[in-house]
């Protein structure tokens, strides 16, 4: 045991640089060392060790007599005063008879603690009379008794979650997932217009509408002042905004960003790409507006009687290669996110590569049981027919196909089958 503790005590636990922080209270400082070694995994008496340990260095052993108690009872309390510890799955992490003798056993071995340290009561353990080692015992098992009751640790993690196109449309893994989350981040004015209910009691970080305008453009390379301005500006906001997300994550903490409908779909996905690798994440799938307004039309798009492609599509942009002219030459069902769609430019391009009777719907509002609404017409009456401009701008969807009247019917339907060879012949 002996030779055990000088080994120990020579070769001392690594503590990073941000636990030396002599303004630090002495809560402060024991609730963030169990913190990290938690995060590491490591065996919790090494947990105790290394708060006893870098409390003596900071003499609070000379300075605070309620030094050994709190040390016993940092591993149940902390989990107590931050949300941050909580696992849905662990067992009750703290039960009052523990904290109780905790702090009783630490009180009677307090003197012997306050004079040698961890490093004297463990020697002592090897050396001394009976009753002292009686009362080592005590301090130790009395740290794994509510090292015990403490649960698994829990690690911080960010989240990017799915909301789906109405509030009835959440899915069961984004609820269970918003509930645990310390933090919830989101785009300006999103939680009080939609998610009210769910941001109660969580702290709240948002980001302006124009957050991802110019993602990716080196604002050096920009020539105009006023782009050039807006481009550091925005880009300063994301570098901030994703360092409270990494920070947060690191302390243990769960954030969770949430984002409308599916949001592997044109969806604010950045912040996975400006985090550091090591830092943990998940994306939750949602519900997205492409499946609530198919199901809206009752109409599966990939059925297009002689064609099963579907392609996802936005307005043209400058710079952009796969136009939506050369898409269009497929004759393929297209699906267009309308966001500031210009109608009658794309309907001319439609018309070059489409019949006029070729069937076309706008879903406005998919998923929303009081909203939704569904316009029908043709290429080449669509402009006549429909009055798109009185549409909700961000917030419909336009298909282009055959699928929507012919339904499931094939082409093939009637056409002689070809034998599958049989690979084992």
């Amino acid at each position: 045991m002996q030779e055990w503790v000088e080994s120990a005590w020579a070769y001392p636990i690594p503590m990073p640089a941000e636990f030396v922080n002599h303004a630090e209270s002495e809560d402060g400082l024991l609730y963030r060392v169990v913190q990290h070694v938690q995060a590491d995994e490591a065996r919790i008496e090494i947990a105790v060790i290394g708060a006893v340990r870098h409390a003596h260095s900071r003499n609070y052993m000379r300075e605070r007599k309620a030094t050994s108690p709190l040390i016993l009872t940092a591993l149940a309390s902390c989990r107590r005063s931050a949300p941050q510890f909580h696992d849905a799955r662990a067992r009750p992490y703290t039960r009052p008879w523990s904290l109780v003798l905790g702090c009783l056993f630490a009180t009677l071995c307090q003197g012997g603690l306050r004079r040698t340290g961890m490093r004297g009561i463990l020697v002592t353990m090897s050396k001394s009379p009976f009753v002292k080692r009686i009362r080592c015992l005590v301090l130790l098992a009395t740290s794994g008794i509510l090292a015990a009751q403490t649960g698994p640790p829990s690690t911080g993690k960010f989240y990017i979650v799915g909301m789906g196109t109405a509030p009835d449309l959440i899915t069961v893994r984004a609820q269970k997932v918003i509930a645990r989350a310390d933090v919830l981040v989101g785009e300006e004015g999103s939680f009080e217009k939609d998610w009210a209910d769910l941001a109660k009691g969580k702290e709240i970080w948002q980001w302006p509408h124009n957050f991802r305008r110019l993602y990716g453009a080196d604002p050096k390379a920009l020539k105009d002042a006023d782009q050039r301005a807006l481009a550091e500006s925005l880009d300063k906001i994301r570098r901030q905004l994703v360092e409270k997300i990494r920070s947060a994550v690191a302390v243990g903490k769960v954030v969770a960003c949430l984002e409308g409908g599916d949001p592997m779909m044109y969806g604010m996905t950045l912040f996975l790409e400006m985090l550091p690798a090591g830092v943990p994440s998940e994306i939750v799938a949602g519900i997205g507006a492409f499946q609530a307004a198919s199901a809206a039309l009752k109409m599966s798009p990939p059925y297009g009687y002689d064609t099963n492609a579907v392609i996802l599509t936005m307005g043209d942009w400058p710079g952009r290669v796969d136009i939506n002219e050369k898409l269009m030459a497929t004759g393929s069902t297209m699906v267009f996110y309308t966001m500031g769609l210009d109608y009658p430019s794309l309907f001319a391009q439609l018309k070059r590569f489409y019949p006029a009777d070729t069937p076309v719907a706008i879903v406005s509002d998919a998923g929303d049981q009081k909203l939704q609404k569904v316009l029908r017409s043709t290429v080449g009456r669509f402009l006549d027919d429909l009055d798109y401009r009185s549409v909700p701008v961000e917030r419909h969807m336009l298909f282009v196909g055959k699928f929507l009247t012919v339904g499931q019917a094939r082409k093939d339907a009637l056409a002689p089958r070809t034998p599958v060879p049989d690979a084992r012949k």
